[in-house]
Formats: C-alpha cells, sequence, structure tokens
C-alpha cells in the first residue's frame, strides 16, 4: 500500500474515534453517573430585547457556572403575537421540540410567559416545578392553586422616579406619560396612577396611550421647559399597529422631547432617558436562578418563599444629564451613572480650570499692566478730546430727548381726550337706547289706552245724547214710562262701559308709570318681584299685541327682595325686545318662559325662548357693543349690551347664554340681593 494512503486511513480512523468520544460526551451521563439536568428558559418576549436579553444573562450568570446543566431558551415574542391560535401553535411546537426532553425546572420570564406555562403546564410540562421572574405586581393570586411555583416579584417603584424628579427640578408641575395599550402597558398604566394618586395636587399627568409614534413625539416637543417632564412607560406597539422595539421607539421621543424623560426599567437607560428608580432586568434573571439552583438541589417550589422586594436602583445616563444641564451632584448617592465620562480632564477638570484661571489672570494682569503704561500719556492727551465731544453729544441727545418728551406728552394728552370723547359718545348711546326703549314703550301705551279711552268718549256721548232727549221730552211733558225705563237701561250699561275701559285704562297708566319710573331712577328698594314683573310684562303687552308670543312666568307670589327694581325691569325688557326683534321673526307662535328664584343670597333669573337661537360663532359676540345681526330691522346692537353692564356692573352679578339654532335660547342671570 503506498504511503500517502496509510496516512489517509490513520487520520480517517482518528477523525471517527473522535465523533465517537464526542457523541459520547455530550449524550451519555458523565463519569460520576450523574445525568444531565435540562432547564428551561421561556421568555414572554423577543431574543434582542433589552430587558429579555439581561434577564438571560442574569439566568445564566449564575446557571450557566455549574456543571452537569444544559440550558434551553425560548421567546415566545408576545408583543408581536399573543393571541390563543398564537399560544396554540407555541405549544405544539414545545410539545414536538422537546417530546424526548424531560425538564428539570423552568424559568419564565414576565407575565405572559408565566400565563402560558400555567394554562399548558399538564400537557407540556407535567409534575416539572416552575420558576418566574419579571412578574408585575406578584400578590399570590397569580400562582393560586398552582403548588409548582416560585419566583420573583416585579415592582416599579413610581414614587422614588417622581420624587427625584421633583428635587432635580423643584418647580416641575407637569408628567407626560408614554404608553400603549398592550397587556403589560395597560398593567403598568394601572400601576403608575395607583402609585401616583398622592401627587393629583401637585403634579398632573397626562397619558398619551393612544397615539401614533409621530403624534407622540409632536406632543412632547411642544412641553414647557420650566415646569415639565416626560415619563416613559412602554410603547412597543401605537394605535396605527406599527411595532417598535424600546431602540427604536425611545431614541426617537428622547431627541424629540424638550424636557428631560424618566423612566421605569433598565433596558430604557442609554437610549435617551434621564434615568430613575429602574427595575434591573439582570438581578431579575440572577435572583431567579438561585431559586432555580435551589429547585434543582432538591427543594420543593411551595416551600420556598417569594422574593417580594423587587431588585430596583437608581440609574442614570450621563449624556442625558448632560443635555439638559442637570447637576450630577444632585443624585442619591451611590446612584449608578452610565456613559459618565473617565478621563483625566474629566477627573481633574476643577484643577485644570483653577490652575488655567489663575495662569491666565495673571498672563491678563501683566499685559494689563504693561499696555496702561504704554498707553497713559496717550489715554491722558486723549481724554480731555473726548470730554468735550462727550459733553456736546450728551447736550445734543439731552435736547432731542427733550423734543420727544415733549412730542410724548402731547400725544398722550391728545389720546385722553379722543377717550373720553369716546366714552362720553359711548354713554349717550347707551342713554339714547335706553330713552328710546322707553319711547317705544310710551307710543306703545299710548295706542293702547288709545281703543279704551275712545270707547269711553263714545260711551259718554251716545249718553249725553239720549240724556238731552230725555231732557227735552221731560220738558215738554210728552215723555213717557217706558222711554224713562229704556234711558235708565241705556244709561246703566254706558256706565259700566265707561266704568270698565277707564279702569282698564288707569290700571295700563299705573304699570307704565311705575315701570318708566323705575327705569329713570337708580334707588334701591323693597318690592314683590312677581307683582313687579307682571306690571313689566303688562307695561309691555303693546309690543306683545303685535306677535303671537305668549309670556310665561314662574316666581313665588311671596318672593320679596330689596334690590333695583329698575334695573331689572330694563333687563326683562330688554330681553323680551330683543327675542321679539331676533329670535321669532316670522313664526307663528312664540314662547317666552321667565323663571325667578331666590337661593341664598342670590337672586336666579332663567330667561328662554323658542325662537330660531343663535349661531355658535356669534354667542361670544352678544354683548359687544353695536353687534347686531337684524340691523335693517332697526337694532342698534346695544341692547344686550346694556343688559350685560347692569348685570355685571350694577349689580355685581354673571350672565350667561346657551342657545341651539332652530330650538332657541337661554339666558341664566344670577345677581346678589338682600
Amino acid at each position: 500500500m503506498p504511503k500517502h494512503n496509510i496516512w489517509r486511513a490513520g487520520l480517517r480512523s482518528l477523525f471517527i474515534v473522535l465523533v465517537i468520544l464526542l457523541h459520547v460526551s455530550v449524550f451519555c451521563p458523565d463519569a460520576s453517573g450523574k445525568q444531565e439536568k435540562h432547564v428551561l428558559i421561556i421568555n414572554s418576549y423577543n431574543y434582542g430585547y433589552s430587558w429579555t436579553n439581561n434577564e438571560v444573562k442574569g439566568i445564566e450568570s449564575v446557571i450557566g457556572n455549574q456543571g452537569g446543566i444544559a440550558i434551553h431558551t425560548e421567546y415566545m415574542d408576545s408583543k408581536v403575537a399573543n393571541d390563543d391560535k398564537y399560544r396554540t401553535l407555541l405549544k405544539e411546537i414545545y410539545k414536538y421540540k422537546y417530546e424526548r426532553i424531560r425538564f428539570d425546572v423552568i424559568i419564565a420570564t414576565d407575565d405572559d410567559a408565566l400565563d402560558f406555562v400555567k394554562e399548558y403546564h399538564e400537557e407540556l410540562f407535567p409534575g416539572v416545578p416552575a420558576v418566574f421572574c419579571g412578574i408585575n405586581n406578584f400578590n399570590g393570586s397569580q400562582t393560586a392553586g398552582y403548588d409548582y411555583f416560585t419566583g420573583v416579584n416585579e415592582e416599579a417603584d413610581f414614587k422614588s422616579t417622581i420624587d427625584i424628579a421633583l428635587k432635580l427640578n423643584p418647580k416641575l408641575k407637569s408628567f407626560t406619560v408614554v404608553n400603549d395599550r398592550m397587556t403589560t402597558g395597560a398593567l403598568l398604566q394601572k400601576e403608575f396612577i395607583d402609585k401616583t394618586s398622592g401627587y393629583s395636587s401637585s403634579v398632573n399627568f397626562t397619558f398619551l396611550d393612544n397615539s401614533t409614534l409621530k403624534e407622540v413625539m409632536d406632543a412632547v416637543s411642544h412641553l414647557n421647559p420650566e415646569n415639565s417632564a416626560v415619563f416613559y412607560l412602554s410603547f412597543f406597539k401605537d394605535k396605527s399597529g406599527e411595532l417598535y422595539t424600546p431602540s427604536e421607539a425611545i431614541p426617537q421621543i428622547a431627541s424629540a422631547a424638550n424636557v428631560p424623560m424618566y423612566g421605569a426599567v433598565d433596558y430604557m437607560l442609554g437610549y435617551g432617558i434621564v434615568g430613575g428608580m429602574l427595575k434591573n432586568s439582570f438581578y431579575q434573571g440572577e435572583k431567579a436562578a438561585r431559586l432555580a439552583l435551589r429547585v434543582l438541589n432538591g427543594e420543593k417550589p411551595g416551600d420556598i418563599p417569594v422574593v417580594m422586594k423587587s431588585p430596583n436602583e437608581f440609574m442614570f445616563d450621563y449624556n442625558a444629564l448632560q443635555r439638559f444641564k442637570i447637576d450630577i451632584h444632585a443624585l442619591p448617592p451611590g446612584a449608578t451613572v452610565i456613559n459618565k465620562p473617565e478621563t483625566f480632564y474629566y477627573k481633574y477638570k476643577h484643577i485644570i480650570w483653577g490652575v488655567a484661571a489663575v495662569m491666565t489672570g495673571l498672563v491678563i494682569f501683566i499685559v494689563i499692566l504693561l499696555f496702561n503704561i504704554i498707553q497713559r500719556i496717550k489715554a491722558q492727551n486723549e481724554l480731555i478730546k473726548y470730554q468735550n465731544h462727550l459733553e456736546e453729544l450728551v447736550s445734543a441727545r439731552t435736547n432731542e430727548l427733550n423734543t420727544t418728551n415733549q412730542q410724548l406728552q402731547e400725544d398722550i394728552a391728545k389720546r385722553k381726550q379722543v377717550e373720553e370723547s369716546l366714552r362720553q359718545s359711548q354713554s349717550q348711546l347707551v342713554e339714547a337706547e335706553k330713552m328710546a326703549a322707553l319711547g317705544g314703550l310710551v307710543a306703545g301705551v299710548a295706542h293702547e289706552i288709545n281703543t279704551p279711552i275712545g270707547i269711553a268718549v263714545t260711551t259718554a256721548s251716545h249718553l249725553q245724547d239720549v240724556t238731552s232727549k230725555l231732557s227735552a221730552a221731560i220738558n215738554n211733558k210728552t215723555a213717557k214710562k217706558d222711554e224713562l225705563f229704556t234711558y235708565f237701561t241705556h244709561a246703566t250699561k254706558s256706565s259700566e262701559l265707561i266704568l270698565t275701559n277707564l279702569e282698564r285704562t288707569s290700571e295700563l297708566v299705573k304699570s307704565f308709570k311705575m315701570v318708566s319710573a323705575d327705569q329713570t331712577s337708580h334707588e334701591m328698594r323693597v318690592f314683590k318681584v312677581r307683582d313687579y314683573i307682571e306690571k313689566v310684562i303688562t307695561s309691555l303687552s303693546p309690543k306683545l299685541k303685535q306677535t303671537a308670543c305668549e309670556v310665561r312666568l314662574e316666581c313665588a307670589a311671596d318672593l320679596e327682595i330689596n334690590s333695583y327694581p329698575g334695573a331689572i325691569a330694563q333687563i326683562i325688557t330688554n330681553f323680551v325686545i330683543n327675542s321679539l326683534m331676533h329670535a321669532f321673526g316670522d313664526k307663528d307662535r312664540g314662547i317666552i318662559t321667565i323663571e325667578i328664584a331666590k337661593t341664598g343670597d342670590s337672586l336666579l333669573i332663567k330667561y328662554s325662548d323658542n325662537g330660531k337661537g343663535i349661531p355658535e360663532e356669534n354667542l361670544g359676540k352678544i354683548f359687544n357693543p353695536f353687534f347686531t345681526t337684524n340691523r335693517a330691522g332697526g337694532g342698534t346692537g346695544l341692547g344686550l349690551h346694556i343688559l350685560y353692564n347692569l348685570i355685571t356692573q350694577t349689580f355685581k352679578g354673571n350672565i350667561k347664554c346657551e342657545s341651539v339654532v332652530g330650538e332657541g335660547t337661554t339666558f341664566s342671570v344670577t345677581i346678589p340681593v338682600t
């Protein structure tokens, strides 16, 4: 056989032996006779997610150093999908994949993995003990009825983060909280609200929990830098369904924010948040692994208490602190600061700057002395020249200022004159409007009393004629008995008709006299509200009869107040005239309702009509002077303005208006009374 063939056959035999030995070392028990133990790590989230990666690193830092333990790691990626169909598919995959492996312990990281293990434990891992970590706010109910669980509680310390943020910025009054609506996000938001309820009186919390990334970035870029901050809870999925990893979302939000952004978990650090009391994922995994070792060594999970104290610590990012000029010395003692420079300059920068400042000062001092010696003679020679020139400039500038000041005083005086003229004109217009309204009432009342007076005059004239005829008959001695009875009948009816119409006229004149006198008087007096308002409405009857409007008054008959009756009459009058002019138009029938009641020291007047209403764009302008939508129909725009001034200035009360187009308008007036 050729020599090279012998070498080739030998190498082939050696390779086969090595393969066999490797197979034996991997798949057979070790020489001590101990069976290799298998640990399954089921992670809720995806590989590459910083929180999950650190949990796995924490587990491996403990178990990976132990001999005879094989670690199997799975990632559910539940932030992408977590419905029943997806979990069923995962179950079938794990069932097929680990059909021939008997696990000694399962480690479930975070809530979704724990729920999966509970749901399919008997089918996939019957009798296998389990350890959890990263379970938000564990309280025992999550594993009630499952005696094969122990683990580590995960609880965010939001209060400590809020407190340190308030310490770093005492003016802080508002937090914008960034969150999503996934399973973990919803739990985090509820926990955050519960644990920050104590700040409700001093700090405002606004939640961005249903926004796109762009909307979040836009919102945090327009905050008040003096008293605002951002708190990042979770943002894996926006409202449009777009998925983001923390390494994608946090840097974009942090760079867009014009205020510091705080967080609650260590994986957020390094992407732009300032920091805070952060949940430490590595320590979560490390503590869970130590519990798993105790289970592997024979302890039952039910005998191992759950670690309730969440392993959190103060952690901050030096770069973010520098960006917002936050003093690193104000941080809590023992806080971890990442990205902190360790250069020679950073360590000794205070000494370097001190020495540089001293050296620079000495050099500058020497240069100044030399320059002073050289320039002193020149300066003395130039001083007189500059002094003279300066005096000239000061004199010229003083003259300019005096002239300008005089012009300014004249402008101010002219402006005051114009303003006074405008005030007088406005007052005159308001008084003219009042007199015009009163004049309208006079004309209306004159027209109204004309009819009963005319009837009375006609009846009296008729009675005079009948009386003259009877008198002539009596004088001629031709009067008959039946004529006398007929005369008495006519006289009685005529007297009743004259008396009725004159009483009606008297009532109208009394009502008008009282209302008109009150409207021109500004004195307080005690009066009964219902009786007085009825008289006001009576004085308005000429206006009301020209329309098909009905006025309904709801007021207690015994309601009595000490106030300004004239101003109240003006208010009711302006309300009614405003409705007649603007609200009803060509409507067949309108209803005006006036409700008056006293509550405590206030009189409440609710005036409403079922007219055409006021457009929303006009509601804010109806009390402005000269604003009217019916100038062609005689509107001056002063009626509601006068009414507003009476309520807010004379009574020191308030008024508000509500209106729906097509349904009507309601005015609510509150005025103090005694």
